[in-house]
């Protein structure tokens, strides 16, 4: 029952033909007692509650994120507020080129994974001054 419990769970995800709408209620989230597996208990009559592990949370992120990526309206490219924000405390950064001249900047959120945007050389030129100037301040 273990192995048919990602594929259900993908499945009326993606493509189920009349979804439950959970707007006015929450979907909770907890974990475990030794916070191995995360327990999602649907707000439904009766209750549905679906234990995951790591392994499977990571494809949910992913393909919540995928389906937000496609959804009206679309999210606003505004920047954020630099406050409120969440952030991790560690990580780890990659940078790929591209033979175009831009590059993919990677960055691992311990909870979101991956996570990379594409740079031109423009937005690279940007970032690298931001870091310059930020680097000179902590400098003097």
């Amino acid at each position: 029952m273990r192995a048919i419990v990602p594929a259900i769970l993908s499945l009326v995800a993606l493509s189920s033909p009349s979804p439950q709408a959970i707007e006015d209620r929450t979907l909770a989230l907890s974990y475990n007692d030794d916070r191995t597996r995360v327990i999602a208990t649907f707000p439904s009559d009766p209750p549905i509650a679906i234990t995951m592990t790591p392994t499977l949370v990571e494809q949910v992120i992913q393909n919540l994120a995928t389906l937000r990526a496609d959804m009206v309206p679309p999210r606003a490219m505004v920047d954020a507020p630099l406050k409120n924000i969440q952030y991790a405390k560690f990580g780890r950064w990659q940078l790929l080129t591209l033979e175009n001249g831009g590059a993919i900047l990677m960055i691992l959120h311990p909870g979101y994974g991956y996570v990379g945007i594409q740079l031109d050389l423009n937005s690279m030129l940007t970032l690298k001054q931001a870091l310059d100037k930020l680097s000179a301040t902590q400098l003097h």
